[in-house]
């Protein structure tokens, strides 16, 4: 995509990356477990190199307990 192109900038080519995690809307969730899951759905993003991840609880099980590991 047009994001991965490097930009010239005087002269120099700069390469970034853009990482993205998302947490579907969940009704039930308090506003600070929606950031816990968007944080972990970031993390995942990060650690894969792919550039948006959305949070599954499939995936990452209980994020409470996971959290507490960390």
């Amino acid at each position: 995509t047009q994001l991965q192109q490097p930009v010239s900038l005087r002269g120099h080519a700069i390469a970034s990356a853009v990482r993205i995690g998302h947490a579907p809307a969940d009704p039930s969730a308090s506003l600070e477990e929606a950031l816990q899951r968007a944080e972990l759905a970031l993390d995942q993003a990060r650690e894969t190199g792919v550039s948006v991840l959305a949070f599954s609880p499939d995936a990452y099980g209980d994020p409470e307990s996971r959290l507490s590991l960390l």
